[in-house]
């Protein structure tokens, strides 16, 4: 039998696979239109969600719409850049983490060594999405190293910019329908 903390470390991993996430997501024109006006800086373009909540089996507590202000643009010049926002006029998700839109990323080359210090990574490894929490932390932290770029930002979306959606573990997206009264 294996040992009581590698049978605990696997139900883990088995229940995060098993969850999905709530998020925000933008239409395509309000995409197409950021993106004009925005043009992202790496080749994998993300774009189109703010996530709410991580690790959830169905909509919980999403709002079927939101206020959403994009308040900052931050890049870290080897690799990602990211899209601070304002939900509902919240500046964190409920875990805690910044909320954000995921820009582009360049995931061929290794993470800034600014970036990996604050993260906490001995090495660097290639940029992915959820390096973006910690960016917009580390750059609104004052302790952003120069060659950061951090703009204040403010471009509220219009009102039905974004519909809420619940990510189901297999991927499929689910529409939140909103109560009736």
């Amino acid at each position: 039998m294996r040992p009581f903390y590698l049978r605990i470390a696997r139900t883990v991993r088995y229940a995060r696979r098993m969850n999905g996430y709530t998020a925000y997501f933008l239409t395509p024109d309000t995409t197409q239109a950021l993106l004009k006006a925005l043009p992202p800086a790496f080749a994998t373009i993300k774009a189109d969600h703010v996530t709410h909540r991580y690790g959830v089996t169905d909509f919980g507590d999403i709002a079927p719409s939101a206020d959403i202000h994009i308040t900052h643009y931050i890049r870290d010049p080897q690799g990602l850049d990211v899209l601070k926002v304002t939900v509902n006029g919240q500046e964190t998700k409920p875990d805690g983490q910044p909320y954000h839109i995921t820009w582009s990323i360049n995931e061929t080359v290794p993470m800034s060594d600014a970036l990996c210090a604050h993260i906490g990574l001995p090495t660097p490894r290639p940029y992915q999405a959820k390096d973006s929490n910690d960016l917009v932390t580390l750059a609104l932290s004052g302790k952003a190293p120069e060659q950061f770029i951090i703009k204040a930002l403010d471009i509220r979306l219009p009102r039905g910019a974004v519909t809420a959606r619940f990510i189901a573990p297999d991927k499929t997206k689910h529409a939140h329908k909103a109560p009736r009264p």
